[in-house]
């Protein structure tokens, strides 16, 4: 029998927050040859994290990117290029389920960020006024998936695993937080997420 949930945690990009990178990882996976998932993680992966937090900018990102393909038949560049700057971030829908789940559990977001781009976001986008608070890689010394963000993130809600869900469309973060006992979601789409929370709350979504 699952234990009682009392804590739900949210990563923030491509989940909550994201862009149509849909057809920008299509473009590069038949070009590539390798499957949408795996292309993903890489598009989406660290590299990506580094771009959102500002700590690269975007044509350092996509330098890194193509280094980090798997060898093959590039994208040309330009056109990578071009695809990506048409690009607009937006809620999600997940986000809008985070106000009934507010009424009855402590929500929060977990995201390898800064805290000055949570608060540049929150001035955006009026959601991200719901959860209870944000743990952040910056304010945690350490990034997803290393273990010590997610005690972190359970001290600085006042947590324990058995009993807190955490949901995140990077497999490996998935697993690190199963790993320490949390229970899991990996987060594909709209549909199947708010199917696991439905069934793990108990609450129409």
């Amino acid at each position: 029998m699952t234990a009682p949930v009392t804590t739900i945690f949210f990563d923030l990009f491509g989940v909550l927050l994201g862009t149509d990178q849909s057809s920008v990882i299509h473009y590069i996976s038949k070009r590539l040859k390798i499957p949408y998932r795996k292309c993903r993680e890489v598009v989406m992966g660290e590299i990506y994290m580094r771009y959102e937090r500002q700590e690269i900018d975007f044509e350092t990102y996509l330098s890194e990117l193509l280094e980090a393909l798997p060898a093959g038949d590039l994208p040309d560049r330009e056109a990578l290029r071009l695809r990506w700057l048409n690009r607009q971030i937006a809620e999600l829908p997940v986000a809008g389920l985070l106000r009934p789940l507010a009424l009855r559990y402590g929500v929060w977001v977990l995201s390898n960020t800064t805290s000055d781009h949570v608060n540049f976001l929150k001035s955006q986008f009026d959601f991200l006024q719901i959860p209870r608070g944000f743990v952040t890689s910056q304010a945690a010394g350490i990034s997803k998936p290393h273990p010590g963000i997610f005690r972190f993130a359970l001290e600085t809600a006042g947590a324990v695993a058995k009993h807190s869900v955490f949901i995140d469309d990077t497999s490996r973060h998935v697993a690190a937080a199963r790993e320490m006992g949390f229970i899991t979601h990996l987060h594909r789409d709209f549909e199947s997420t708010a199917d696991f929370l439905e069934k793990i709350t108990g609450i129409q979504l």
